[in-house]
């Protein structure tokens, strides 16, 4: 048995596929598919190339509706529609779609269109008075519209929707542990409790914006773009005999530790060790620390960025080669772009001292494939 990440071109997005082969079957699951153009530029020539082998893809995966990680699974879904509606050669098989929709995570009391409305209305209001875009909160609002769209088309597509999860949401504590030809899938996020500390976040910030925005204040539509919450999402263990690989999404590394030591895979205060780790939104300081890259430790630590929002940030990158220093191990970075961050990190970290080693995909690949194990 073999077990592979292969990290695609995916910007300042996410673009993973899981791969694992036992004899001559090869099972692939694709995990977020990057914001606008990385389907057409690198997801379409990887799933024509799998496709012309014979493969297909047992699941499509989509961490959180944020616009970096649907697109391209968008793109994809619709294409697939387009070709059979005009009678074309299918793309590519297609078995299942996995996702926590915007209305299934903060909850089912009708927040998911509040909350679209509100940043709508922000949108609007900050467009009327000064023209000048808002990053965060229309990322936010095409996301959630983007997440329903995609589910729509998996409907369409007649594609199972969460089908394996109980009441259809992907729970770490509910979500059962999923075994193929070797595979295991362990779905280590998100946890209850953070998607109700999410619903009630969601709800505190339209308490606090609401009623502003919806009057059209330009002062409080541009600090809802500054306040608008994350989403929760959703992490895998892969694990393949002795092979592991965690697949973290944007995920807080907090979050992340809690769930595993509340699932026992962690003791309180131990450390975990994986194969292969992707490293949360996109290498964030926002979204680790130091404690989490001490006790969840790697051989291989693959960052997908492009430097955008400084990600991945330098002090992340620090606090994590000091962890490999400190512990005396020897680690790879594989990274899918050399950003400004990265450089710095060689120039005033060098790889021989700190115990690591860098490898990047090529400006002329559209993908990486990175052995776990």
């Amino acid at each position: 048995m073999t077990l592979h990440l292969v990290a695609l071109q995916a910007e300042h997005g996410d673009c993973l596929v899981l791969e694992h082969r036992r004899g001559s079957r090869i099972r692939r699951y694709l995990i977020d598919g990057g914001p606008h153009g990385v389907y057409a530029a690198h997801l379409e020539p990887y799933l024509t190339a799998v496709a012309a082998e014979g493969g297909g893809l047992e699941a499509v995966v989509l961490s959180h509706v944020h616009n970096d990680h649907v697109i391209g699974l968008l793109d994809l879904l619709v294409e697939v529609r387009r070709r059979r509606d005009t009678g074309l050669p299918p793309l590519i098989g297609l078995q299942a779609l996995w996702h926590n929709s915007f209305s299934l995570v903060p909850g089912d009391d009708g927040l998911g269109p509040q909350v679209a409305g509100a940043l709508a209305a922000a949108a609007a209001a900050a467009s009327s008075a000064s023209g000048l875009a808002m990053p965060r909160a229309a990322a936010a609002i095409q996301g959630i519209s983007e997440g329903d769209r995609l589910r729509r088309e998996a409907i369409a597509l007649g594609l199972p929707l969460n089908e394996p999860f109980p009441s259809r949401e992907i729970l770490a504590e509910t979500a059962p542990l999923m075994e193929l030809d070797g595979l295991r899938l362990r779905f280590v996020g998100p946890s209850r409790k953070t998607l109700e500390a999410l619903r009630e976040e969601w709800l505190e910030w339209l308490r606090e914006h609401g009623q502003a925005i919806a009057d059209g204040d330009p002062q409080a539509a541009a600090q809802a773009d500054r306040s608008v919450p994350n989403l929760s999402s959703v992490s895998i263990l892969a694990t393949s005999g002795r092979r592991s690989a965690l697949l973290t999404g944007d995920g807080l590394g907090s979050d992340l530790l809690r769930n595993l030591e509340d699932l026992g895979i962690v003791r309180a205060g131990r450390r975990v060790h994986v194969d292969v780790l992707k490293l949360p939104h996109h290498g964030s300081e926002r979204n680790v620390d130091p404690d989490f890259l001490d006790r969840v430790t790697a051989d291989r630590y693959v960052i997908s960025a492009n430097g955008r929002d400084d990600n991945p940030d330098f002090a992340a990158l620090v606090w994590l080669v000091e962890a490999i220093r400190r512990q005396g191990r020897r680690a790879q970075l594989v990274a899918t772009n050399r950003t400004e961050s990265i450089a710095r990190l060689v120039a005033e970290h060098p790889p021989g001292r700190f115990g690591y080693r860098m490898r990047y995909l090529s400006p002329r690949k559209s993908w990486l494939r990175i052995p776990v194990g």
